[in-house]
Parts: C-alpha cells; structure tokens; sequence
C-alpha cells in the first residue's frame, strides 16, 4: 500500500508543478493579424435614399463608400499649417506693395516667395492692362464703376476689391513681371502648388518630367492651400458610381476638404467667387454654403463622406494608403504612372 502511494506521488507532483507554472505565466495575447477587423465592410452599405429635389431624377443606385477607412488613423507626420505667405496673400489689400516686400527673397531663390509673386501678377495683369494703360488714377475708375454696373452684385464687390488691391498696378502696370516665369522657377525649386500647376499650364516649362501619383500625392499632403484647390485637377477619386456622377463627387470632395483644411473659402475668395459665376450667391455665402445649396442631395452627400476621409488622410499623412485616390490622365500625356 506504501509503495503504491509513492509511486503515485510523481503524478501528483508534475500537475502540482504544471498548475503552478499555468496560474504564474501571463497570457499571451492574440496574434492581432488573426483577430477580426471591427472596421472591415463586407461591401458597400446601401442606404436610405436621400429626399430628392422636386422633379428631380435619382442620379445612382445610391450606395455609400465602404466602411469607415482606418488606414487615415496610421501614424504619421502631422500636415503643415504655417504658410504665411499664402495667408498674407490673400488678406492683403496692397498687392503691389506686398510684391515689393517678397521680391527680394524671390530673386534669392525662395520657393514661397516666387510662387506668391507669379501669383501676385496673374492676378493683377487683366485688371493692369483693362484699366492702367494710358488712364489716369480717377479715369480708370470712372472705367471700373461702369463695367462694375453691368455685374451681379457680388461679382461687383469681387471686382472692386481686386481693383483696390492691383491699384498699385493699375497706376503703373511697368511694374508687372512675367507670372509664368516665376512660377516655374518655383516649380523647379520644388514648390508643392507650383509644381501641380506646371503639369497642368503649358504657358510653365518647368523641368520637373511626368507626375506620379506618388509625387502628387507628396505636394497635395503639404497643405499649401494652392495644392489643395489643384488637387481635384491631378487626383480623381474612385466611387461606386457612374462615370458622370464620379466626377461630381469627386470634385466638390476635394473642394469641400481644401475648405476644411484651409483654402479661401470666404465670400470673396477666389474659388467662391468663380463659383458664383454660375450660382445664385448671397453675399454672405461661403463656398460650402454654395456647393450644398447648388448640389444634387445625394451628391453632395456623398461628396462630404469621401471629403471627411480625405481630410483624415491628409491630416495624418496617410493619403497614399488610399486605393480609391487616383491619379488623372492628363492631356496628351497617355496613361498616368
């Protein structure tokens, strides 16, 4: 009897030792590639049709972009705010002497500087030319005052305020440089909006060959406001939709995320007001308001959604993770890359 409990004895130890080992070691945890994504969609979620305008015809089959895109959380460096220059153009109200200012750092090969200048200029050339060439300060604008009365009254608040700040032109338009010229300059010295508009203008011969998709990318996630109001002109998004319908949306998602991420979306910014040409603008209108008020229901509901998860990507520099941004086929130049 003795050595039947001795020899049971080993038995009992190991599961003595097993219970112990089992109770001290911590859990390891799931291999995370094995668990379930909460946020993958199994496709795309259907949802309730919008109420249409009256007389209004359903426009798709009304599907919603696939489930929430976690990818835009990935770590990343955050999206630069801080172009100063951008900001200083569009809230002066001297662009002549605002040119005097940064001309300096332009000829010293400042990118910013040389972009803002040729802006500067194409803005202020038609308004130089139409009303400064051989018109003395009060002649031209007696001349504005009668172009201006012809105007819907926003344009003609639009039109003034560009007059009052190119004045500096308009009394001597000499003073204009070739905006072309500059701005290929600053594309070649790798400024982000410069270089999406060289693409885009054959009057810019800058030496920068063909875009990627990875370069365009690269230059809209700089947040420079210039890159993100070119942005829909090089990068389309890819929807559910028909083809027509695509392209609504995928316009006014980059436009309404350039809004949120700091383009001049005000009554009289530049977008807004050639916005307006075409729609019935209040004066108080900011440019969403016009696009909501302009849009089809559904387009513009969908426009948001894709326009809050570019504003994610963009915010978390993760907008290359995303398969549905693609690049445009530009004229002439074949297949994108």
């Amino acid at each position: 009897m003795k050595f039947a409990a001795l020899a049971g004895l080993p038995i009992v130890l190991a599961i003595a030792v097993w219970w112990l080992v089992a109770a001290t070691t911590p859990t390891r945890p799931a291999d995370p590639s094995q668990q379930p994504d909460p946020f993958a969609s199994s496709g795309p979620e259907a949802v309730d049709d919008p109420p249409l305008a009256a007389g209004a015809k359903p426009t798709s089959s009304r599907i919603r972009p696939t489930g929430p895109d976690n990818r835009a959380t990935q770590a990343a460096p955050p999206r630069r705010t801080d172009w100063p220059l951008a900001q200083q153009f569009t809230a002066s109200r001297d662009l002549y002497q605002l040119a005097e200012t940064i001309r300096t750092q332009a000829i010293e090969g400042d990118a910013e500087a040389m972009w803002t200048l040729g802006r500067i200029y194409d803005s202020c050339e038609l308004l130089a030319v139409k009303y400064g060439s051989g018109h003395q300060p009060g002649e031209a604008r007696r001349s504005l005052e009668t172009v201006i009365s012809a105007m819907p009254p926003n344009s003609a608040v639009y039109h003034r305020r560009q007059f009052e700040r190119c004045q500096g032109f308009v009394q001597t338009p000499e003073a204009l440089e070739n905006a072309e010229i500059w701005q290929t300059l600053a594309a070649e010295a790798g400024h982000p909006a410069a270089r999406m508009k060289s693409w885009l203008d054959r009057r810019m011969d800058a030496d920068i060959g063909a875009p990627s998709r990875a370069q365009v990318i690269a230059l809209v996630q700089s947040g420079h406001p210039d890159a993100l109001a070119t942005a829909p002109r090089l990068l389309a998004l890819q929807t559910p939709e028909p083809p027509q319908v695509n392209e609504a949306i995928s316009e006014l998602a980059w436009t309404l995320a350039a809004c949120s991420l700091g383009m001049d979306c005000s009554p009289m910014g530049e977008s807004t007001q050639i916005r307006c040409i075409w729609a019935n603008c209040g004066p108080e209108d900011h440019l969403p308001d016009v696009i909501r008020a302009e849009a089809d229901p559904y387009i513009y509901q969908q426009a948001i959604s894709y326009a809050e998860r570019l504003e994610a990507h963009l915010n978390t520099g993760t907008l290359g993770t995303a398969e549905w941004v693609e690049l445009q086929a530009l004229p002439n130049q074949g297949e994108p890359n």
